[in-house]
């Protein structure tokens, strides 16, 4: 009788300890267009010069990269991207190798001194990534080309 109880606690154990789900540490997110305007405000004198940039994320990401995932270019003001200003919005594209990545035309001016970074939504698991400041303001330039995009890294946002 005590192996038949011993057994019955064992495997039920057992049962409890692998149906745990693991917790999500990650912060889960709405698209970044529901959370702020991503658009870029043409009309203002800060979107008087264009630059453009090919840009691909890092390869765990870049072959999930989907329909309704977004990505934003936002000017270094706050270091907040709720508030910092949208300078561009990309497209999914494909590069040399049939990779998916986002070409991005970026807005600013010739005056300004603010570097860019860069925001990512993905749809498929619903987390924001964020580059450092790092790209500044060039006009008239193009960082990367359809064959050697322009690789960049990231990080969840919590």
């Amino acid at each position: 009788m005590k192996k038949v109880l011993f057994f019955a606690i064992a495997l039920a154990s057992v049962f409890a300890i692998t149906s745990c789900s693991k917790e999500e540490k990650n912060t889960k997110f709405e698209p970044l267009s529901s959370l702020r305007n991503i658009n870029v405000d043409l009309s203002s004198a800060a979107a008087s010069e264009t630059m453009s940039a090919y840009i691909k994320l890092p390869k765990s990401l870049s072959k999930y990269i989907q329909e309704g995932d977004e990505f934003v270019a936002l000017a270094f003001v706050n270091n907040d991207y709720l508030t910092d200003p949208v300078r561009g919005k990309g497209e999914i594209a494909k590069d040399g190798e049939g990779d998916q990545i986002f070409k991005i035309m970026i807005y600013g001016n010739s005056s300004e001194q603010t570097n860019l970074y860069f925001v990512y939504y993905s749809s498929r698991n619903k987390y924001l990534y964020k580059t450092d400041a790092y790209l500044a303001f060039t006009p008239d330039s193009i960082h990367g080309t359809v064959d050697e995009p322009y690789e960049i890294s990231t990080k969840i946002i919590n």
